[in-house]
Parts: structure tokens; sequence; C-alpha cells
């Protein structure tokens, strides 16, 4: 069968036909199965880093919190006899 006849059945186009076929040829197909297995492998990983990233980001978002409190009531008694209420 010519592939304008396979085609034809199919109801693609020769074109359609040779890009199908070409999208599944052995090489490409373990082509992507390799790099589709790098990027499970990759997952993890990744994950990972965004956990550690995620504790980074909420361990620094305390730390102001904690910064901002201790500044303001350290500040109090001392804007107070220094007058310095635009600094505090």
């Amino acid at each position: 069968m010519s592939v304008a006849e396979v085609s034809e059945r199919l109801g693609v186009t020769p074109h359609g036909l040779y890009k199908w076929v070409n999208a599944v040829k052995p090489e490409n197909s373990t082509l992507q199965a390799t790099e589709l297995l790098e990027a499970k492998r990759e997952i993890p990983k990744l994950k990972s880093d965004l956990k550690r990233t995620e504790v980074e980001r909420d361990i620094l978002k305390q730390a102001a919190r904690h910064f901002a409190y201790s500044a303001y009531f350290w500040c109090k008694p001392v804007r107070v006899k220094y007058l310095c209420g635009a600094i505090c």
C-alpha cells in the first residue's frame, strides 16, 4: 500500500501521516523515554528544593516579625525621651 492510499483510507493528509510516523519512530521513542525518565528523576529533587525554600521563607517571615515587634518596643521609651518619633 502506498502512503497516499493509507492516508486516504485513514482520512488524513499524506503530510500528516508522515508526521505521525516520524513521531513514533523507535529512535524518537527511545529518546523521548530517556528524557521522560530524566524528568521523573528530577521531580523529587525539585520538590525537596521547593520544600526547603518554603521553610527558609517562613523562617525569614518570622524573623522579620520578631525584629519589627522588638524594635517597636525598644523604641517606645526612647522616642519619648529623645523625640525620635520620625524614625521609630
